[in-house]
């Protein structure tokens, strides 16, 4: 089986969260699955957080303020190592990107998703991921 790791899985098992628990059952339940996983969602993930690591640090309220922190000190070596080794503790493969403007937008139109998302979905029917 393969399964498609997304931004809120990667989330709650980098921080303590209501849904920690249910994360890392999510992964349980599946861990004979091959896991795969995108730059959309490297992307998203070490930017939310480090917008927490800032805000948890009393440096950013918004997100304005925390495009200046980012400008300022760019994204700390700590956010990224932890989440890198997430990656290679779960043996994550990182999915190439590869995108058709036809399809992309068939598929945001047709299930009402954000172009980040349907970029997701996308890879996920081009790689046999359900």
């Amino acid at each position: 089986m393969r399964l498609f790791i997304g931004s809120n899985v990667f989330y709650n098992l980098l921080f303590a969260t209501e849904l920690t628990a249910t994360a890392r059952r999510v992964l349980e339940e599946h861990e004979s699955a091959d896991l795969y996983t995108s730059f959309v969602v490297v992307n998203e993930v070490l930017y939310v957080s480090t917008f927490k690591y800032y805000r948890d640090r009393g440096l950013v309220k918004g997100r304005y303020s925390f495009r200046r922190a980012l400008a300022r000190h760019g994204y700390p070596r700590r956010v990224v190592a932890a989440f890198t080794s997430l990656l290679e503790e779960l043996g994550i493969t990182l999915l190439s990107d590869w995108q058709d403007l036809e399809e992309l937008l068939e598929v945001m139109l047709s299930y009402r998703l954000q172009p980040s998302d349907a970029q997701i979905a996308v890879k996920c029917r081009r790689h046999g991921i359900a």
